[in-house]
């Protein structure tokens, strides 16, 4: 993967496109914040079991998302490495309150192409 495709706003945007409904969204912030919680509880108890149960709490409620509300298909399984990065920037900015702006930008580029 190169850093050019990271940093592609049409390839950005049609993540972002994937994950309109903010549920789906909302179930991965929280899948996210719950499988870092998890992990960082197994490092610290020095369980590696649980590093398997929070990376399954993550893309559990992720992959719900998508199959039940968006129903369409995870980008991981596509572009694992793209989705996990692009996940963590749709994340950082809910968290910084600018992800709504990114969206009406992916929506507005979808409409002039």
């Amino acid at each position: 993967m190169s850093n050019s495709e990271i940093n592609n706003k049409d390839v950005w945007y049609a993540y972002l496109r994937a994950h309109l409904d903010e549920r789906t969204r909302n179930l991965h912030y929280a899948g996210t914040l719950l499988g870092i919680g998890i992990i960082f509880s197994a490092i610290i108890a020095q369980e590696p079991i649980l590093i398997a149960i929070g990376l399954l709490t993550a893309y559990g409620l992720a992959w719900f998302g998508h199959f039940t509300i968006e129903k369409n298909q995870p980008a991981a399984f596509k572009k694992p490495i793209l989705s996990f990065l692009y996940n963590f920037k749709m994340l950082w900015l809910w968290l910084k309150g600018e992800v709504d702006a990114e969206f009406e930008a992916a929506i507005k580029a979808k409409k002039q192409v």
